[in-house]
């Protein structure tokens, strides 16, 4: 994501390294808040066997799908609706921590 408003959240990884969000706007007026893919980097510094990330990618679809968050290509991300900032903020944040969490 180019041209986008980079967030450093109050929130850590368990390795006490703290969660970054990115936001940016799109054309249709929508914003976009994603990781930009930083959870599943850090989940592959975290294991030797890059194949354990393969296999829990149906669990991370899964609590994606709880907390209304996309993930496509290793990015996590969720649309922005005009007035609901801080909803999906948390959403996204509450999938970033329970994954990073999980492994």
């Amino acid at each position: 994501m180019s041209d986008c408003q980079k967030i450093k959240t109050a929130d850590m990884y368990p390795n006490g390294e703290y969660i970054y969000l990115f936001r940016k706007t799109l054309e249709s007026g929508y914003d976009i808040l994603s990781d930009q893919g930083e959870t599943i980097r850090w989940l592959k510094m975290q294991t030797c066997d890059m194949d354990i990330v393969k296999v829990q990618v149906e669990k991370i679809n899964a609590v994606c799908k709880q907390y209304g968050v996309r993930f496509k290509r290793g990015v996590l991300y969720i649309r922005i609706h005009p007035g609901h900032y801080i909803i999906e903020y948390e959403s996204i944040i509450n999938a970033i921590l329970q994954i990073s969490h999980a492994y």
